[in-house]
């Protein structure tokens, strides 16, 4: 098990060019209302910087893993970006440093890259789930990574 990191695109759309600062508020807002019974989806995962070496932490709609108890799905659409988002990256660097927070506080997570069937099988549940992330795939030619999160 382990995080892979498929190639970069050649084209994408991404999120809107905001500060990050702005980004981290909204974040950290929303995932508070998701403790409040709003927005439930929303969770907090915690990564160590693939080369800073920080903790990194972000805010991400999560669905539950249908196939494997334990288990929550994250995607890395950044929005349909050129690019991964920097968490997916993270980790792949260190797979053994990944935190997820649902509300009650932080436990220990071990990220794996879904990949052929399998993905294709999450991929079509998420996008039932929240069809946005149909349209992320629109925006780009690289495969947003589909990753479970299993509690370690």
């Amino acid at each position: 098990m382990s995080v892979e990191i498929t190639p970069r695109g050649t084209h994408g759309k991404g999120m809107p060019k905001l500060p990050p600062a702005v980004y981290r508020a909204f974040n950290k807002f929303a995932f508070r209302l998701g403790q409040l019974g709003v927005m439930r989806t929303l969770v907090e995962v915690t990564t160590v910087g693939a080369r800073s070496g920080l903790r990194r932490t972000t805010t991400l709609m999560s669905f539950n893993d249908v196939t494997k108890s334990g288990s929550w799905l994250v995607v890395g659409s950044a929005g349909g970006d050129v690019k991964h988002p920097a968490w997916v990256l993270n980790m792949a660097a260190h797979p053994d440093r990944v935190t997820l927070d649902m509300g009650e506080g932080p436990f220990r997570v071990t990220p794996e890259t879904l990949k052929g069937e399998e993905r294709a099988k999450a991929w079509r549940h998420i996008t039932t789930t929240a069809r946005q992330f149909a349209a992320y795939e629109t925006n780009t030619d690289r495969e947003i990574p589909v990753v479970r999160l299993t509690r370690s």
